[in-house]
């Protein structure tokens, strides 16, 4: 079965909100959803940009990430940290 790990910086509440749209649409679509990085399919980043101190956490989540998951897993970054700073 396919395994999704849904990650987060961001707690704001369109954060909130949008990581329980994600984790119905997996679930609902026969994936399990696991905090389990390494044996997940596609792992979820979801960034956040209000500040340069949370911009370096979401950098440094989404690099520790990279370097857990397994390697023919997905990694997606979502949140607003692609549309806010498109060069990190």
């Amino acid at each position: 079965m396919k395994k999704a790990s849904l990650i987060s910086v961001a707690r704001c509440y369109p954060s909130i909100a949008d990581l329980k749209l994600m984790d119905t649409y997996f679930k609902k679509n026969g994936w399990i959803v696991s905090k389990k990085i390494k044996l997940a399919n596609i792992v979820i980043v979801y960034t956040c940009a209000c500040s340069k101190l949370i911009e370096n956490k979401s950098i440094e989540l989404i690099n520790h990430v990279q370097k857990e998951k397994n390697r023919n897993a997905q990694l997606i970054v979502s949140g607003c940290l692609p549309s806010i700073n498109k060069t990190r």
